[in-house]
This record gives C-alpha cells, sequence and structure tokens, in this order.
C-alpha cells in the first residue's frame, strides 16, 4: 500500500503523507525477509518524495539504492524508474549535462524494449532539460513527441503535463497564440481530472 500511497500523495501535493508513507512501508519491509522488488519500489517512492521535498541527497541515495536492486536482482521496471527519477533529480539540481545522460540512456532502452511509457517520460523530461538550457527548438520537438505518444496513451494527467511544458515553450519561443491554446487545454484536462 506504501508503495502506491507515497507517489499518490506527491501528486495530490500532501508531502507528509508521501512521507508517512514510506516510512510505514519501510516498516513493513522488516517483516518481509528478501522482499528485493518491495524493497526497489519503496526505495524509488523514498527519492521520489525526497525529490519533492528537496532533499537531493537523500533522493539520489534512494535512486542509487533502487538501482543496485535493479540490476542485482533483474527489475527492468525498477531500472527504467531509476533513471526516468535520476534525470529529473539531476534537472532539479541544475546537472543539465547528467540529466540528458540519464534520460538519452531511459529513452534509447524504452525504444529497444518497445516500452513507449518510458520512452515518452524520458522525452518529456528531455524536453524541461531542454528548456532550462535555452534549446527552445530541441525542447519543442521532444515535448512533441511525447505529447504525440501521450494522446494516445489515455493516462489524462500526463497528457496535461506535456501539454502545459509545451505551452511554456511556446511562451519562451514567443509563440503566444499556441501557448494560450495548450495552456488552456492543459487547465481544462487538471480541472476535469481535479
Amino acid at each position: 500500500s506504501a508503495i502506491y500511497l507515497a507517489p499518490c500523495s506527491l501528486y495530490l501535493g500532501d508531502f507528509r503523507l508521501a512521507r508517512e508513507a514510506v516510512n510505514k512501508g519501510f516498516l513493513a519491509l522488516t517483516a518481509i525477509p528478501d522482499e528485493t522488488g518491495g524493497e526497489a519500489a519503496l526505495s524509488m517512492a523514498q527519492a521520489m518524495t525526497a525529490l519533492f521535498e528537496g532533499n537531493f541527497t537523500e533522493a539520489q541515495e534512494s535512486i542509487d539504492r533502487c538501482r543496485g536492486l535493479a540490476h542485482a536482482y533483474d527489475l527492468e521496471a525498477f531500472d527504467f524508474l531509476s533513471l526516468n527519477i535520476g534525470g529529473w533529480l539531476k534537472i532539479a539540481s541544475g546537472d543539465h549535462e547528467a540529466a540528458q545522460v540519464l534520460l538519452g540512456d531511459c529513452k534509447r532502452k524504452g525504444r529497444e524494449m518497445e516500452n513507449s511509457f518510458f520512452t515518452t517520460s524520458a522525452g518529456h523530461l528531455l524536453s524541461i532539460s531542454e528548456l532550462h538550457q535555452g534549446r527552445l527548438d530541441a525542447a519543442l520537438a521532444e515535448c512533441t513527441a511525447a505529447l504525440t505518444v501521450r494522446a494516445r496513451s489515455g493516462s489524462r494527467l500526463f497528457y496535461a503535463v506535456s501539454l502545459a511544458a509545451r505551452g511554456v515553450i511556446h511562451t519562451r519561443l514567443g509563440k503566444f497564440a499556441q501557448a494560450e491554446q495548450d495552456l488552456s487545454q492543459a487547465l481544462r484536462v487538471f480541472r476535469r481530472i481535479g
């Protein structure tokens, strides 16, 4: 339960509940020996919680623990998540070169494994990194590619997030009509899903 409650709490902005879920999850894990999948998942939830709280050191330690478990026990999804969340952490800490490496690796592996979720997520985060570096054309290309897949994927939340990102990129490019259209559409979706 903690593995799912923590990320849901983060998306709802309840950081206290996310931290409580992670702590209780690790407490529960002590009663379940050799549950490496659960440990990897809790480590990733802990990394996301720390990232949202701005505790980048804890976030990196948790990502490293998750990635180590993913490699040791062949937990493919957690390898993808550690690259994705690791790239997000690098963007947040301003290390865009490292973010580009991690997210590029995630995107490449996602294509090879035909995993559109991680390919798209990595592309979306790459667009954010490109935006922060002022490479607006590259940011727009990455974001538009991610948005195209997300429009078909059925996740309204991620679709709206990509629309908002593209709106920001269009604003920076001075394309205000397109920015307004993207941001208005994103706002409508966010309001519909609460």
